[in-house]
């Protein structure tokens, strides 16, 4: 994971979930070039239907907070928790701005992922140091995702005119997200993802 007040590059392909209609084709997959200032530790909620929950830093950067531990990121990605790449924002543009050239001219090839779309991290009033991002309408197990940044910007300014903070993350792709079978492994979102380009665990699996 990218160090906090880091600024790293990842190439993203986008790989939407929603499901096309009987006879439909797919939409085509979409490559965005993102730079990205951290990674969100989503907590699945326990119960269907509630909000997934970031922890935050209360210096008031408005960045998700940074895990305490390997085994705890684990622990969290076992209960169905979800680790996302956080998208560079404005606002972080006071501390982050020095890094921004060094970042786009770096000769690092940036690291090829593949994203269902981005979730929106939102605080609402009062609730300091968490964070909240909505759950999928129609994926059990998943945050929601807008597939595409025109929606994201949309639902980003809706919410600013009502004095909320939002962040996005993009939601990529997870070994945890494969099945196997037939001596394949398949993606249960999305048949088009490659597990070579799925977020690994973190720590071996006995």
């Amino acid at each position: 994971m990218p160090p906090p007040g880091s600024l790293t590059r990842i190439t993203a392909t986008l790989l939407p979930v929603t499901t096309p209609p009987p006879g439909g084709r797919p939409p085509p997959c979409r490559r965005y070039r993102l730079l990205v200032v951290g990674d969100a530790v989503m907590r699945r909620p326990p119960a269907s239907g509630d909000p997934w929950r970031v922890d935050l830093t209360t210096d008031g950067s408005f960045l998700p907070l940074p895990h305490r531990s390997i085994a705890g990121l684990q622990q969290t990605l076992d209960d169905g928790g979800r680790i996302g790449p956080v998208l560079l924002d404005p606002m972080d543009l006071p501390t982050i701005g020095p890094l921004l050239r060094p970042a786009l001219r770096g000769q690092t090839p940036a690291k090829a992922v593949e994203i269902y779309g981005w979730a929106l991290l939102y605080q609402p009033a009062g609730r300091h140091g968490i964070g909240l991002i909505d759950p999928h309408d129609d994926v059990p197990g998943m945050p929601a995702c807008y597939e595409s940044p025109a929606e994201l910007a949309d639902r980003q300014e809706f919410l600013a005119a009502r004095g909320l903070l939002t962040r996005a993350i993009a939601v990529v792709t997870q070994q945890s997200d494969f099945d196997r079978g037939g001596g394949v492994r398949w993606n249960r979102y999305c048949p088009r993802a490659r597990w070579d380009r799925a977020c690994g665990p973190v720590l071996p699996r006995p």
